[in-house]
């Protein structure tokens, strides 16, 4: 069975909230999704371009006074009740590939300075993150309308928390283990 392209729904997610640019699109995706599902740029068009095909959105050009032209998006009934029916579906089991986890790993086969280094970049990733998020997070809606876009990026800074957390402790932990 083929794997099922789900930036597809992660772009009809998106076009729920309003008619938006394939740009629009990718910049949102990235800001409140970016913590925990990374949408290559590159995936973007070629959904939206398969989508238009099935009639789950539409595409409207647009000319402005100033600037390039460019095409709005706005998902149809159709693409509303495709996305229906995907949300409903069991989550697929979460798939990781971490190369940071791989390469500590065999962390021993190499300097330890090499994986301090790689420890502290983590980190900083993580709080960068986290910042991130909590900036965001002042500008989502109150009540329910926000209730599920706040919880997320409660749970992405959840996330970056205990990433910062371990970092801090593995780096104890190595240095301790290497002034020995």
């Amino acid at each position: 069975m083929a794997k099922e392209n789900r930036a597809r729904y992660a772009v009809l997610g998106m076009l729920h909230y309003g008619d938006m640019t394939g740009y629009e699109i990718r910049k949102r995706l990235n800001e409140m999704v970016g913590c925990f599902w990374q949408e290559p740029s590159a995936s973007v068009y070629p959904a939206l371009k398969a989508l238009e095909e099935d009639g789950f959105v539409t595409a409207r050009r647009e000319t402005p006074e100033s600037g390039p032209a460019r095409i709005r998006y706005r998902v149809t009934s159709a693409g509303r009740a495709a996305f229906g029916s995907w949300i409903v579906q069991d989550p697929a089991p979460t798939a990781m590939r971490n190369e940071f986890a791989l390469k500590l790993l065999f962390g021993n086969l190499a300097d330890p300075a090499t994986m301090l280094r790689f420890i502290a970049a983590e980190r900083a990733a993580a709080l960068a993150s986290d910042r991130g998020i909590e900036e965001l997070t002042g500008r989502l809606p109150h009540g329910t309308e926000g209730l599920m876009w706040r919880l997320i990026a409660d749970y992405g800074r959840s996330m970056a928390a205990a990433t910062a957390g371990w970092c801090e402790r593995a780096i104890k932990e190595i240095e301790a283990a290497t002034a020995r």
